[in-house]
């Protein structure tokens, strides 16, 4: 029995412990339930100036397995319950928090909550929600006006103590009941008060100085840190707490003498603490004006109708505007007024034209006045005060002034003055007279002088006689004994007088006396001089010989020529050699004259008699004809390349050559143009002129080329020739390489890197080119060394290489690449897992995208995050569309599994404003080929995959290779987080395929700790409950084992 007892027992208890199993599982999912859930943030009673919030909360189970979903219940304070608001997207686990970012929150108080519901498949519904609701306060809006009550602009006070009052608004005043404000005074914040919305403020200050202040309330802050920053407006006031303390006056000083009856009186009230004062301006003892005057301005204020004679003023008294007065006033000043000039200045003698012999003059006038007794005048002689005195008015005046030199004088009482400073400045008339002591003392001839031979019947005689004391003499000019003219002349002045119809010969002129207008003569007159009439020229000149154009190979030449003259015998004569006088010779008139002449050099020289002269001077000036000959005793000397020059490379098969042959003794020369040492053109040329011939037909490559021989006209050869040069005909342009990589980047992110060469098949030396950068601003670019960052501003770069080769050819070849807005930041990783490599981002706003029609975002950091390019068909146009690209290195928790095969990164694409609303879009992306290699597969074993729920593998193609990457492009329904692998290898029939380990996938990163503790609200059901439930179902199973065993025995 024991023995079957004992296998009836074994048999049954596998199933009892099963049963015990199934029963513990049920238990616990049964009773797995929603611990508590925290509002994390924003803290209870949280102002906010932003119509974004972001809501964070915490649902805790009684089991890790426990999945949840929690949602965020809002409502205003004034509403009568919350209401759903959202929920997160996917399930959530124990102790994970949850963001709610809820945007454009109107202005005003809300509560907000959060609950969970329990997502386990044996109890789904069980939701706990947090009932202690937080309060939070969205403001957006600036204390919008501040009032200033008082004290009002430009009060003034005679107390230090001063109160200040005003009012600031808020429009949010239902829940922005108080405010702070700064009350600033003189510009600096005196103290910060805490005020209600909308009542009047008072704040009292004390320990103001005299003078200005300035005050206003400069900015508010409401409880959500809005700030008006703009302020009240600004007002002024002063303080005044003493009397005016100086008076100065300026003008007029005591003693003063004044030709006017209006006086200008000007003085300078100073107040330290009152900005405006009236003041008494007191004439002869009576208040004469009351005068608003600035403190420390000076004021001006002038009086009419003064009477002759003394009188005093001052400032009596000056009052400033919070009462104080000054009424000791200033200091007294006297002044004199006298408006009257003297009248008359009369001249008794000397009288206008007297004629003195004496240098001894005695002056007579007399001066009157209305009302001085005495006055001081200048007599004045020749416009220079001679004497200053004092004379009495009605009474004459005399005074003796000596050693007058002979000549004219003038005189004048120029000015009088009396004592109250009155000028008479016009002045007497001004009266001349003549000092007159000695004969005239010189006649000086200055032309015609002895022995000039004239060819005019008309001559012209000029002198000049001098007196010292008349300014006027009569003279009388006498030609051949006879006196021909007397002519009245100025003293020292220059006299001319024509006489006409001289005959032909010899005369004689003088000026044979002078009378001045005092009756004294000079008798003796000036020295005697003679002169030659004679008008008839030298009419002809005759070259006999050298002829024009012969040839000679002599430097000796004989010249021979005939001049003839109607009068003269004799005459001189200018041999002329190339331009210049070679020799002045004396001939005879109508017989040849001889010249030989030596030394010429080889060349060619013209020849003339330039112009003869007779005795008379007159003058054959056109000369003879003007003849040439050439002299040569050499063969051609020089023969000079001018081009091509040595070393020339010449883009042309036609080239033009140029030389000079020079030859002393010939015009004209036949020259031989010889290239690659062949004749290749017998050419006439002139001697000394540049000739020019040009040769066609050259092949390309290196060439010869010099005048190989000359020949002159008189049989002389150079045969030695010119030098030998070589040219190269090159017209082959360089080829241009001009590389740009990459064609696009974000501003200051990262180089372009630029190259730019030039290859030339016959110029070696073409290698380096010339590169410009052209920036969008139409500016050019200094940073020209291959790696450029010059990429501050946003749009189209175009770079250009050119080169031009040494024989002139040229190419030139552009590109363009662009600098786009944006950013490509490097930030910390999404997950907590800490160590994990940081993401990288790139984020740029599209400024529109258009329904239906597909939309390019090319990536600027493509190399590092590995995506080219995104392009996505919109199903509706939007405004500033965000696009996000990151390359993660973890998967944040929400994402439940791994991928299937090797990982070669991991994608996370954003677009925020098109979620639901892309129909089709492509990834273009890169993998390494180095990393392919590592893993053992080739380009068709990779395809990109998409979670959503879970990871779906998208279509993917291979597009290119290049010596480091393979592209790809690949289909997708929409934008999540993205996996490039390797497709999965199938697992062997009959067996489950291996799963794939799943990579650590840190949760995002936790919120930052809330303000305040989050409240907690325990759960219905807790952990430590679920299992004391499994203990006692293991007991109850175990107790019935027992008993059945018992009951068997």
């Amino acid at each position: 029995m024991n023995m079957f007892n004992k296998g009836r027992l074994s048999k049954v208890l596998p199933f009892l412990l099963l049963a015990a199993v199934i029963a513990s599982l049920f238990v616990y999912y049964a009773f797995a339930a929603v611990d508590r859930v925290m509002l994390d943030s924003p803290a209870n009673g949280t102002w906010s100036a932003s119509h974004n919030v972001t809501f964070n909360c915490t649902a805790v189970t009684n089991s890790s397995e426990v999945e949840v979903n929690v949602s965020l219940w809002m409502a205003t304070t004034t509403a009568a319950g919350l209401t759903w608001n959202a929920t997160n997207q996917t399930a959530a686990t124990n102790a994970t928090t949850i963001a709610f970012n809820i945007t454009n929150i109107p202005d005003g108080a809300y509560l907000w909550t959060c609950e969970a519901t329990n997502l386990s498949a044996v109890n789904p519904v069980s939701i706990l929600r947090n009932t202690t609701n937080y309060t939070v306060y969205v403001d957006t809006v600036v204390p919008h006006t501040i009032a200033l009550n008082s004290l009002s602009s430009s009060p003034n006070s005679t107390s230090s103590v001063l109160n200040f009052n005003w009012t600031a608004s808020d429009a949010f005043s239902a829940f922005a009941a108080t405010m702070t404000c700064n009350l600033t005074i003189d510009g600096v914040i005196n103290k910060t008060i805490a005020v209600t919305n909308g009542t009047m403020a008072n704040s009292s200050i004390t320990g103001f100085a005299d003078g200005r202040h300035e005050w206003n309330i400069s900015s508010c802050n409401d409880s959500a840190l809005n700030t008006n920053t703009t302020g009240s407006g600004m007002r002024y006031l002063y303080v005044d707490t003493a009397v005016p303390h100086t008076i100065a006056l300026n003008s007029l000083s005591s003693g003063t003498n004044i030709s006017s009856t209006s006086l200008n009186f000007n003085w300078t009230a100073t107040d330290a603490g009152s900005s405006v004062m009236t003041c008494n301006l007191t004439i002869d003892g009576v208040i004469n004006k009351t005068v608003t005057v600035a403190s420390g301005v000076m004021s001006n204020f002038t009086v009419a109708g003064f009477a002759q004679g003394r009188h005093e003023w001052n400032i009596s008294s000056c009052n400033d505007s919070n009462g104080f007065t000054n009424s000791s006033g200033s200091g007294l000043r006297y002044l004199y007024v006298d408006t009257a000039v003297p009248h008359t200045i009369a001249l008794n003698s000397l009288s206008s034209g007297t004629n003195s012999t004496s240098n001894s003059l005695n002056f007579n006038w007399t001066a009157n006045d209305t009302t001085a007794t005495v006055m001081t005048c200048n007599l004045t002689i020749d416009s220079v005060i001679n004497k200053t005195g004092s004379v009495v008015n009605g009474v004459m005046a005399n005074f003796t002034v000596t050693n007058f030199t002979d000549g004219r004088h003038e005189w004048n009482i120029s000015s009088c003055n009396d004592s109250a400073g009155n000028v008479n400045t016009t002045g007497s008339g001004m009266r001349y007279l003549y000092v007159d002591t000695a004969v005239p003392h010189t006649i000086a001839l200055n032309s015609l002088s002895s022995g000039t031979n004239l060819s005019s019947t008309s001559l012209n005689f000029n002198w000049t006689a001098t007196d010292a004391g008349s300014l006027v003499m009569t003279c009388n000019l006498t030609i051949d004994g006879v006196i021909n003219k007397t002519v009245t002349v100025a003293s020292g002045v220059m006299s001319n007088f024509t006489v006409a119809g001289f005959a032909q010969g010899r005369h004689e002129w003088n000026i044979s006396s002078c009378n001045d207008s005092n009756g004294f003569t000079n008798s003796s007159g000036s020295g005697l001089r003679y002169l030659y009439v004679d008008t008839v020229v030298p009419h002809t000149i005759a070259l006999n010989s050298l002829s024009s154009s012969p040839n000679s190979t002599s430097s000796v030449l004989n010249f021979n020529w005939t001049a003839n003259d109607t009068t003269a015998t004799v005459m001189t004569c200018n041999l002329t050699i190339d331009g210049r006088i070679n020799k002045t010779i004396t001939v005879t008139s109508g017989v040849m004259a001889n010249s030989s002449i030596t030394g010429f050099a080889d060349g060619r020289h013209e020849w003339n008699i330039s112009s003869c002269n007779d005795s008379a001077l007159n003058t054959n000036t056109t000369g003879s004809e003007m003849r040439y000959l050439y002299v040569d005793t050499a063969v051609p000397h020089t023969i000079a390349l001018n081009s091509l020059t040595d070393g020339t490379n010449l883009s042309s098969i036609s080239p033009n050559f140029n030389w000079t042959a020079t030859d002393a003794g010939a015009s004209v020369m036949t020259c031989n143009l010889t290239i690659d040492r062949v004749i290749n053109k017998t050419v006439t040329a002139a001697s000394g002129v540049m000739s020019n011939f040009t040769v066609a037909g050259f092949a390309q490559g290196r060439h010869e080329w010099n005048i190989s021989s000359c020949n002159d006209s008189n049989g002389f050869t150079n045969s030695s020739g010119s030098v030998i040069r070589y040219f190269t005909v090159d017209t082959v342009a360089p080829v241009i390489t001009l590389t740009v990589s990459p064609s696009s980047v974000y501003q200051l992110t990262s180089a372009v890197t630029i190259g730019c060469d030039a290859t030339d098949a016959t110029d070696t030396s073409a290698t380096s080119a010339s590169m410009t950068v052209k920036l969008p601003n139409d500016a050019y670019s200094s940073d020209l060394d291959g790696t450029f960052t010059d990429t501050s501003l946003v749009g189209t770069y175009t770079v250009t290489c050119s080169k031009t080769d040494s024989a002139g050819n040229s190419a030139s070849s552009s590109t363009t690449f662009s600098v786009a807005s944006g950013s490509v930041s490097t930030g910390s990783s999404g997950g907590g897992g800490g160590g994990s490599a940081a993401p990288v981002t790139e984020s740029r706003t599209l400024p529109s995208v258009v329904a239906d029609t597909p939309t390019t975002f090319t990536l600027l950091s493509q190399n590092t995050i590995g995506v080219n390019e995104v392009v996505f068909t919109p199903t509706e146009g939007a405004l500033a569309v965000a696009v996000t690209v990151s390359k993660v290195s973890s998967l944040p928790s929400t994402v439940s599994a791994a991928p299937t095969g090797e990982v070669s990164s991991y994608l996370k694409i954003e677009v925020p404003k098109l979620v639901g609303k892309v129909s089709d879009a492509k990834i273009k992306f890169e993998v390494l080929k180095s990393w392919l290699a590592s893993k053992g597969v080739n380009a068709n074993d990779i395809v990109l995959q998409r979670y959503t729920t879970g990871w779906d593998k998208l279509p993917t193609t291979k597009l290119r290779e290049d010596s480091t990457k393979v592209y790809f492009e690949a289909t997708t329904p929409g934008f999540s987080y993205f996996a490039v692998t390797t497709k999965a290898v199938a697992a062997p029939a009959g067996e489950e395929a291996e799963e794939a380990p799943a990579e650590e996938a840190p949760a995002e990163e936790a919120p930052a700790e809330a303000a305040e503790t989050p409240a907690e609200v325990p759960a219905e059901k807790t952990g430590s409950m679920l299992w004391v439930y499994v203990v006692a179902a293991l007991i109850v199973i175990a107790v019935a084992v027992v008993v059945i065993v018992k009951r068997k025995k």
